[in-house]
């Protein structure tokens, strides 16, 4: 359903976080498709007005249109906003899933720390602005981020959690029917090795093959 108030503001300032630690394991490089390589760069202002233009386009609907896109990145960028549509446009209406499309930006990103990410990936799931979500929606945030990484992403990380997994994920996340902050939310997805792994392997990025396209295309005829 569409969050029926516009979403509060998404992220603290990055110096209010705590820096990323690497793991010490050995994180297999993944590539996303070189269509998303011209918004991957992105600084965190550049990122969260484009959270802010989410909100505003998404107050009733959760569709972002290719031209609410072009509006955002300037007419001079129609090229890249078509291609970058094409990896996920579900129908004939030019029209895209707003969350999935921003949750890949935000995961893919090479400029901006991780906790700011993620926490921007929490706000476009915080329906009511409280700062705090509910098992219920961090099932559904993570559902769109694992949407997104299958559209964009080769090869898929190996610890990406299955749909059987993720209630229990999120059960252990938000026991008992209750709410956490995007911040606890944060911490629990750094500690949780099968997600951390996953981050860790997004945050190792480097460019697509010519040949990612094709490559992608046979994975979907494959499913």
């Amino acid at each position: 359903q569409a969050p029926a108030t516009p979403l509060a503001p998404i992220c603290p300032p990055s110096s209010a976080l705590h820096p990323v630690r690497s793991m010490g394991s050995d994180v297999s490089r993944v590539q996303p498709h070189s269509s998303l390589r011209p918004f991957l760069s992105w600084d965190e202002e550049k990122i969260q007005d484009f959270l802010a233009f989410i909100c505003r386009c998404n107050s009733a609907s959760v569709r972002l249109s290719k031209w609410n896109m072009v509006e955002f990145v300037g007419t001079e960028r129609l090229h890249e906003v078509s291609d970058l549509f094409t990896l996920f446009e579900e129908g004939a209406d030019a029209c895209v899933n707003a969350l999935q499309l921003a949750a890949a930006l935000l995961l893919l990103n090479q400029s901006v720390e991780l906790q700011v990410r993620l926490q921007g990936c929490a706000g476009l799931f915080d329906w009511s602005g409280s700062g705090q979500l509910s098992a219920a929606d961090l099932a559904l945030l993570m559902q769109a981020c694992i949407g997104a990484i299958g559209r964009c992403v080769l090869p898929q990380p190996r610890t990406l959690p299955g749909k059987a997994s993720i209630r229990d994920l999120c059960q252990r996340a938000v026991p008992n029917g209750e709410s956490r902050t995007y911040e606890a939310l944060v911490d629990w997805a750094l500690a949780e090795s099968s997600i951390r792994a996953a981050l860790d392997a997004l945050s190792s990025t480097e460019p697509a093959p010519a040949s990612f396209a094709a490559a992608g295309e046979a994975g979907d005829d494959a499913t």
